[in-house]
């Protein structure tokens, strides 16, 4: 237990050994094996990983994983424990040691001291520390292995990773409203939170620069499909010879996620570098329909990886002074086709292949999201711009706010647009919010009537049940029960035929009672 702790560790002088390494087997069976001190293979990690496999998990997240379950056999050996004889004590002191500690890699030149913007791209260079997000991934992946283990009868009775007490009596996102947006829930104690990041596109003056200093076909092939499509490198580096439609502009890959094969378009120019690489490695390379597109510059000829398509881009970055990654390549294109008239926001959403609309929306940026405002208000109401009024922008959030629409300022952009445009009169309000439906807490009665309860019975019971639950509860907890039992309980029940659920046939036992 945490309270009987006496002497607690100090991790400032805390020295963790570099013991142990993750290697790459070559074998589809075992792609990678987590060695530890002795050299020795740890068996509940190989158990794990093997597990992973068999779930359908691909080599990367493998790598991933067994990258975390390293870390914490080193912290584990570091303070003399047992991987099963590990309790929260250990679990905390490692979520603090990772945060805090430097970590060991490779210096690549460049890329500046930690933390000072590149003079090209803006971006802080990386730091000494860990990322926030692997941070949280290592939290994730440990708490995943000791619920295996503890399934199995081979672990710990208690995870030393638990759950954020607010989750251990329910499922992540349970009874989630379908028009609502998903909230970011806080699933582990020792999850560090991790700070949204804004997608970075290159400038246009800026790619044409970085795509001037590659030095070949090969990389200004790749450099075009990866600007021009929008797939992750790893999707385009898996691409064979059939893969290739030149006649349709087309090219067929596997889906890092899903697994699932799409084709995607891409743009006249990638084919063209591609038929000059092609020219290029004709006889040196292997010939067959089932072979790699992609390979090495240097002989032997071996099919390119990620890690030397990383490479590559880095030579590129030194030559500049920059720091770009391939993945801002990925950002780009996403950036292009959200400017692209011709392109609506599911289209884009398909070709990216993100599995929610709301990851492609982060393109738009705020002139296109309040454009999409002002369109909505266009069909509803008819008319020009010059005939939207006030009344019609104030319907617009209230009703934005009855299906739990998301989005911060940038929800009632479209009114200063709209204002700044002159087509409210001189005295209509500076801000929406004036209106006082963007801000401030609801009250008990406020929160009920939103919902435009019928039954006045039911109504008043409804606030009474909530108006008693509220000393316990913060407004937060209180806004989702109320969301919850009026909204998408009682509200649906009034919605059915009037012939089959009359208000007052119902008993006083149907009245709503507890919640979980």
């Amino acid at each position: 237990m945490i309270n009987s702790e006496e002497n607690p560790r100090d991790l400032a002088s805390l020295t963790v050994p570099c013991t142990g390494r993750l290697v790459a087997t070559g074998d589809e069976v075992e792609p990678y094996r987590l060695l530890a001190a002795d050299s020795g293979a740890v068996e509940p990690a190989a158990v794990f990983l093997r597990e992973l496999l068999a779930a359908g998990r691909s080599v990367a997240t493998l790598r991933s994983y067994g990258m975390d379950l390293l870390r914490w056999w080193r912290f584990l050996h570091a303070v003399n424990i047992g991987w099963d004889r590990a309790t929260r004590v250990e679990a905390r002191d490692f979520s603090c040691w990772i945060q805090v500690t430097a970590k060991q890699r490779r210096l690549v030149s460049g890329r500046g001291n930690a933390g000072v913007p590149n003079s090209v791209t803006g971006k802080p260079a990386l730091g000494d520390r860990y990322a926030p997000a692997t941070v949280a991934h290592s939290e994730t992946v440990l708490r995943g292995f000791y619920d295996f283990h503890r399934d199995a009868g081979t672990g710990t009775i208690l995870n030393p990773f638990p759950l954020d007490p607010a989750r251990r009596s329910r499922r992540a996102h349970a009874h989630h409203n379908p028009m609502d947006g998903w909230t970011r829930e806080r699933a582990g104690r020792y999850r560090s939170k991790v700070p949204h990041r804004v997608p970075r596109a290159i400038p246009d003056q800026r790619f044409n620069e970085l795509f001037a200093a590659l030095p070949s076909n090969r990389d200004r092939a790749l450099v075009a499909f990866w600007i021009s499509t929008g797939v992750r490198a790893s999707e385009l580096l898996g691409v064979r010879q059939c893969d290739i439609d030149p006649g349709q502009q087309l090219i067929t890959l596997v889906r890092k996620g899903t697994r699932a094969a799409q084709q995607v378009p891409a743009s006249a120019d990638a084919f063209v570098w591609l038929r000059l690489y092609q020219e290029e490695v004709h006889g040196q390379v292997p010939r067959g329909r089932t072979q790699p597109v992609w390979w090495t510059l240097r002989r032997p000829r071996r099919p390119l990886n990620y890690h030397a398509a990383h490479r590559m881009f880095e030579r590129a970055n030194a030559a500049l002074g920059s720091d770009w990654t391939v993945h801002d390549l990925r950002h780009s294109a996403a950036a292009r086709m959200a400017r692209d008239p011709q392109l609506t926001l599911s289209d884009v959403q398909l070709v990216m292949g993100h599995a929610h609309l709301s990851t492609t929306e982060l393109y738009q940026g705020d002139a296109k999201i309040a454009a999409t405002r002002i369109a909505t208000i266009l069909a509803c109401k008819g008319g020009a711009i010059a005939d939207i009024t006030v009344g019609d922008c104030v319907e617009l959030v209230e009703t934005m706010r009855r299906v739990h629409t998301r989005g911060g300022q940038k929800k009632f952009d479209f009114y200063l647009r709209l204002r700044t445009l002159g087509v409210f009169p001189g005295d209509a309000p500076h801000s929406i919010r004036a209106f006082g439906l963007a801000g401030g807490r609801l009250t008990v009665e406020q929160l009920v009537d939103r919902y435009r309860i019928q039954c006045r019975p039911i109504r008043d019971l409804l606030v009474d049940y909530l108006r008693e639950r509220q000393p316990s509860l913060d407004f937060v907890n209180l806004d989702a029960i109320s969301r919850t039992l009026v909204g998408l309980f009682w509200a649906r029940v009034e919605a059915l035929p009037p012939a089959s659920t009359p208000c007052g046939s119902r008993p006083t036992s149907s009245a709503p009672g507890r919640t979980s």
